[in-house]
């Protein structure tokens, strides 16, 4: 029985505090306190210590929040509002997406290197990257975190790239979609040549069966 004083968190992602209008009614300070971590079926909550969560509440539960996150040594998104479908989207396609680019890198490098890997080297490999990419993201940030040939005017390697995914249909997807992203942002940023941004472009729209791997 939820009374005066008490706070009341729930960490669904899609439901804002809302749903915890009958807590709310009995005079406790309600919030939704989303973490921002992974929880995959065989890994359980052992990553959400230091995660990052993101709180939207009453002005108690946001306080509870502070506390719970101070022990936890985790870091606090606090919001007044949360367009919900497009924050929720935001944290599935990094936790999702990311696990869908790590099974297209280790198919391909389990193909690529002879003799073929274990599964446990491949998956370190793939791990390697990952860690390198979250560290670089949260040292530099989003856009300085960027790594790719085109940032040294090299848009055939690109073109070899896709000619060596025409085989594996969804990286091949995952890396066109990933590095027409690239191309925008460094069109954006600029220090790209145009003429390099435009082969990019040209390449990308061509479909990876037509091009060779030399």
């Amino acid at each position: 029985v939820m009374r005066k004083g008490d706070v009341a968190l729930h960490l669904a992602g899609m439901l804002g505090p809302e749903v915890l209008a009958a807590a709310r009614a009995a005079g406790a300070g309600v919030g939704s306190m989303h973490p921002l971590a992974a929880v995959a079926p065989r890994t359980g909550t052992r990553h959400l210590g230091g995660a990052a969560f993101c709180v939207e509440g009453d002005p108690g539960a946001v306080r509870a929040a502070r506390r719970l996150c101070r022990a936890m040594g985790a870091t606090l998104l606090e919001a007044t509002a949360v367009d919900r479908p497009r924050y929720h989207g935001g944290a599935a396609l990094m936790a999702t997406g990311s696990v869908a680019l790590a099974q297209g890198a280790a198919r391909l490098f389990t193909e690529a290197i002879t003799p073929t890997p274990a599964e446990a080297d491949v998956r370190e490999a793939v791990a390697s990257l990952l860690e390198s990419v979250a560290a670089n993201v949260r040292a530099v940030g989003v856009d300085a975190a960027l790594a790719s040939p085109l940032m040294r005017d090299d848009a055939e390697t690109v073109g070899r790239h896709l000619a060596a995914m025409a085989t594996v249909p969804a990286a091949d997807a995952m890396y066109r979609a990933a590095v027409g992203v690239v191309v925008e942002t460094l069109s954006q940023r600029g220090g790209v040549r145009a003429e390099t941004l435009a082969r990019a472009r040209e390449i990308l729209a061509r479909r990876a069966e037509t091009l060779s791997p030399g």
